[in-house]
């Protein structure tokens, strides 16, 4: 019997039949994503990252930071490279603007709780813990102070932290970009961003981000590879949302212990030009920091993508400068 011939009830009947088969479908496919696509694909991401060197687990007590070591091991800085949010490829895609500074100093990515490599957690992610995971890695690993923190967007709060909490520790600090700590940023309603961020844990577990999300780095075959599998291993993770839902109060936490240093430190600000409103609430941030410099600079967020050469320029100069002041 042809459609056509169908009554209405059957032709309905039919449909509904059809709806129901193509939702078991999809069901099967989003637990497939789950229990098998997903999880093995991390498996090989991790066995490739091993292969290629790019995993150096070091344990921090329940879980362990990847920290990768690049550049001049007796070079003039430590520098430590503290990811922005929800960057987890950085130890990749930031190399191109590190690439003149590993001359004559040691770059050290080191991947927070949940970034790349790094293992996920349910702990909760306040800025103090960040922070002393950070440090005992460094400890663990045998890199010893001072150290030159380079921070990027929202890391800003953790380098902020640290320098105010160990300047001992700290010998200069180049914030890229950063998170602006001023008081009203402490208020600031996160609901979209958590949600966001939900979805996204969804869509990585399932699979789809392993099957549809490019690199981000504009390279070679194998740079595009490795920067798209420590990408996938960072979308998944559990403290990426505390990260977002305690972003506030990290702010608020940071400010109450933030005060002013001699410690060098450079802002580099992206834009063409700060408006004067802007400027002002800038410098009330490097102004509680105390002796910073602000650099703009025309770029996107991303400047270490779109400006490396430039931004990688801008830290030599600071940080020759810096080793000349203090040799």
């Amino acid at each position: 019997m042809s459609w056509s011939d169908l009554s209405k009830e059957e032709k309905k009947r039919r449909r509904k039949r059809s709806n129901i088969i193509v939702s078991i479908v999809l069901i099967a496919l989003l637990l497939a994503g789950f229990l098998l696509f997903h999880p093995l694909t991390v498996t090989h991401n991790l066995n490739m990252l091993t292969e290629k060197g790019y995993y150096n687990p070091v344990s921090v007590g329940d879980y362990s930071l990847n920290l990768l070591k690049f550049g001049n091991e007796n070079g003039n800085h430590k520098i430590v490279a503290l990811a922005g949010f929800d960057v987890g490829d950085s130890s990749v895609s930031m190399r191109k603007m590190t690439a003149e500074l590993e001359i004559d100093n040691q770059v050290i990515f080191l991947d927070r709780a949940g970034y790349g490599a790094s293992d996920d957690t349910k702990a909760d992610m306040h800025v103090g813990t960040i922070v002393e995971d950070y440090r005992t890695a460094l400890r663990n690993a045998n890199v010893e102070a001072p150290y030159t923190l380079m921070a990027h967007s929202l890391a800003g709060v953790y380098a902020s932290y640290w320098v105010s909490q160990y300047p001992d520790e700290i010998d200069s600090v180049i914030l890229l970009d950063t998170t602006w700590l001023l008081d009203e940023n402490a208020e600031d309603n996160v609901t979209s961003m958590v949600i966001s961020q939900y979805l996204q844990f969804l869509a990585a577990k399932t699979g789809l981000v392993d099957l549809l999300m490019p690199s981000s780095v504009d390279g070679t075959k194998e740079e595009k590879k490795t920067a798209k599998a420590l990408t996938s291993m960072t979308m998944d993770s559990c403290a990426l949302i505390s990260e977002v839902k305690l972003e506030p109060n990290n702010i608020k936490d940071t400010l109450d212990v933030l005060s002013p240093n001699d410690i060098p430190k450079l802002y580099i600000q992206c834009g063409k030009e700060l408006p004067d409103e802007a400027r002002k609430n800038l410098e009330r941030y490097t102004d509680r920091l105390g002796n910073c410099q602000i650099a703009l600079l025309d770029s996107g967020h991303l400047m270490y993508l779109e400006k490396p050469d430039e931004s990688g320029k801008i830290i030599r100069d600071f940080l020759d400068e810096n080793t000349t002041l203090n040799p």
